[in-house]
């Protein structure tokens, strides 16, 4: 009886988490997942200033990486729009390792520390393409929400992204991923691939971010 009731939770849990796609959408930032070294993460690997979007990339097995939009306003003349990439020297967003057995929870806020920047690259954007950009990632990161599966949650392999655009969205996704989220991902790739490009090769990676803003916002008007 015992063996049945395992074989019958495996294959649930087997199904729900391993055998369906996540949701067509981003998940929600747990509040304790900020203070276990999102915030850290932003304040290492996002340049100060306006922030109008970020994705960092949390890898299982690899350093993490951002990449963002900032926004550069000077009072009586029009904005300007800057991409960065910043590669991180640390793992970003690691679990810290389990206590020992019998030991108990140490009191007070554990220190975690910031990521400390690697490599820097940036761009200037053209500022028609950064508003295009910033709509359409501003307008995923909004339908953020909980699907209620736990295939959505991530798993226990893959690269982590988290997201944010101005007003305060924020949204989370791990790979594979379906339609929407993976368009915004591809988006911030090829946006991470800008701002390291040289100047020779910079229209073509620039033919890059737009394919893949077109598949973005083809993506949300199907939904």
């Amino acid at each position: 009886m015992r063996t049945a009731i395992r074989s019958a939770i495996f294959s649930f849990l087997a199904s729900n988490c391993f055998g369906q796609e996540p949701p067509n959408h981003l998940e929600p930032i747990k509040p304790a997942t900020w203070g276990a070294g999102l915030g850290q993460a932003v304040e290492g690997l996002v340049p100060a200033g306006d922030q109008a979007v970020w994705m960092i990339v949390s890898p299982s097995l690899r350093k993490g990486w951002a990449v963002s939009i900032i926004r550069n306003e000077v009072v009586g003349q029009k904005p300007t729009y800057c991409a960065w990439l910043v590669e991180s020297r640390d793992s970003v967003l690691v679990p810290p390792p389990p206590p020992p057995p019998g030991s108990r929870k140490p009191k007070g806020k554990s220190i975690i520390p910031t990521p400390r920047p690697l490599h820097r690259f940036s761009a200037q954007l053209a500022p028609e393409m950064a508003e295009r950009i910033i709509s359409a990632w501003r307008e995923c990161v909004k339908g953020t929400r909980y699907s209620g599966d736990l295939a959505s949650h991530g798993g226990f392999d893959g690269i982590s992204y988290f997201f944010y655009a101005e007003r305060n969205f924020f949204g989370k996704t791990w790979g594979p991923q379906s339609e929407t989220p993976t368009a915004l991902v591809n988006v911030a790739q090829s946006l991470a691939e800008y701002a390291q490009s040289n100047i020779t090769d910079r229209s073509v990676a620039l033919d890059k971010v737009s394919s893949s803003l077109n598949e973005l916002e083809t993506s949300l008007h199907r939904n």
